[in-house]
């Protein structure tokens, strides 16, 4: 329930939420990017490029909770098609963090 209070208020509501969750949203991506960073994948990114593809991944998983949740419980074939397709856009958004990481390694 938190995930999709969180999905749906990020875009509405008061202003104070939203900047309270826009920050919240900042921070775990930040965290996202150095975990990442200390692990010695995508090395050659810049730290702000890191952070956007992070970015990208919490904001493709918001917009896919309100989605996943508002689904009746009954509806377990559409739920598995929404996983995957949730799934390929997050290996779409690595596909191009890691081609661009290859690419600022070999130049």
């Amino acid at each position: 329930m938190q995930l999709l209070f969180i999905s749906s208020e990020r875009s509405g509501g008061s202003r104070i939420l939203r900047l309270a969750i826009r920050n919240n949203v900042t921070h775990f991506t930040n965290e996202m990017a150095q975990d990442f960073r200390m692990r010695g994948l995508y090395a050659q990114l810049p730290t702000a490029s890191l952070q956007m593809v992070y970015g990208m991944i919490v904001m493709t998983m918001l917009a896919a909770a309100t989605d996943v949740l508002d689904l009746p419980p009954d509806q377990i074939l559409l739920e598995a098609e929404m996983s995957e397709d949730f799934v390929k856009q997050l290996k779409i958004i690595l596909f191009g963090a890691a081609r661009l990481n290859d690419a600022l390694t070999s130049s």
